[in-house]
């Protein structure tokens, strides 16, 4: 099984184009990191006030920078590498939500294909952050499955593989002990490292532009 990318990225979709899940630590509750001096890993811009803002109009003029929302992505090596490797000690209640495909987006949140097996619920008008925050959770409480960390290992073992865009990986079998295997888990790593450790680092952005 896999999952293609055949569209020109990003993209909005109004109804979810392939099953997406959630990983969420902490808890049931979606609480977004604003974007703050000095600070690598964020995950949404706000204006002084605490405002979120649409940026489906850079998506369109193809000027798009994320990150700008909460962060799903289909059952991809890099999921299992966040749930088994890069964030383990943040296991404690950690909850996973499944959003089947089809699944429609509502009213106050748009959904935007960043990039590879990047997707992201971000929203569609101006709001407060904490408002956002719960629109979101609302979302994935009414439309999602929920998991934890053990049962969605036992329900989703090996990842999909992800055709057609940078980042191209065969289904992960953790059981063999070959060499090959072994480094095929491993380049999930070095992947989120450019992505979160790179791309979003100190510098390479200015701040919110509002």
């Amino acid at each position: 099984m896999s999952f293609r990318v055949t569209t020109r990225l990003p993209r909005i979709y109004q109804s979810f184009p392939t099953k997406l899940f959630r990983v969420n630590f902490g808890g049931p509750d979606v609480v977004l990191r604003p974007w703050k001096f000095a600070s690598a890993l964020f995950d949404i811009k706000t204006d002084r006030e605490g405002y979120v803002y649409s940026r489906a109009e850079d998506v369109d003029a193809g000027t798009y920078l994320g990150p700008n929302g909460a962060i799903m992505r289909p059952n991809s090596p890099m999921l299992h590498a966040v749930l088994t490797k890069h964030w383990m000690h943040r296991d404690e209640g950690a909850v996973i939500y499944e959003i089947e495909q089809g699944t429609e987006v509502t009213q106050g949140l748009t959904l935007v294909h960043e990039r590879s097996d990047v997707f992201s619920l971000q929203p569609d008008t101006r709001m407060l952050l904490s408002e956002f925050n719960k629109v979101v959770t609302q979302f994935l409480q009414t439309n999602g499955r929920v998991y934890t960390k053990k049962q969605f290992l036992e329900a989703y073992p090996r990842p999909i593989k992800i055709e057609g865009a940078h980042i191209v990986r065969s289904i992960i079998n953790p059981g063999q002990n070959n060499e090959a295997a072994k480094r095929s888990i491993e380049r999930p790593k070095k992947r989120w490292r450019r992505d979160y450790e790179g791309r979003y680092a100190f510098g390479a952005f200015k701040g919110p532009k509002f």
